[in-house]
């Protein structure tokens, strides 16, 4: 019994998610939301979130083997600068201009210009896509 806690621990508290080049991209800590027991508004999960200063075209190129959804928008990021969700082929990005506030807010520490958050369900499809 001592052992499965001692995995979940690791796996809930400890254990990072890189996505490449940790210069470019650095895992900075996780938000878990749902409950496991009584009432929530979502089943349990885990996002993943990450420090970056790469744009959102950047960030295209960089998981550059998965297909890309909506590139208008993504074009229009240039011009209009606002949060911005890059949908590829098996996984989303939900990027946050601001990174330093919102990293904030969650209770960590960026010296990155923005962030990222990525469902936990789709790690390995982003990861597969390097």
């Amino acid at each position: 019994m001592a052992i499965l806690v001692g995995v979940w621990v690791w796996k809930s508290f400890i254990q990072t998610y890189p996505l490449g080049d940790d210069k470019k991209i650095t895992f900075i800590g996780r938000q878990h939301y749902g409950y496991l027991i009584g009432l929530a508004d979502s089943n349990p999960g885990t996002t993943y979130i990450y420090g970056t200063d790469l744009t959102p075209p950047e960030l295209v190129e960089y998981f550059k083997g998965a297909r890309v959804y909506g590139i208008d928008k993504i074009r229009r990021w240039e011009t209009q600068k606002s949060d911005i969700t890059l949908a590829f082929d098996g996984f989303g990005l939900y990027f946050k201009l601001d990174g330093k506030s919102e990293a904030k807010s969650y209770g960590l520490y960026t010296d990155k210009e923005y962030i990222f958050k990525l469902d936990a369900k789709e790690y390995q499809a982003a990861k597969e896509s390097l």
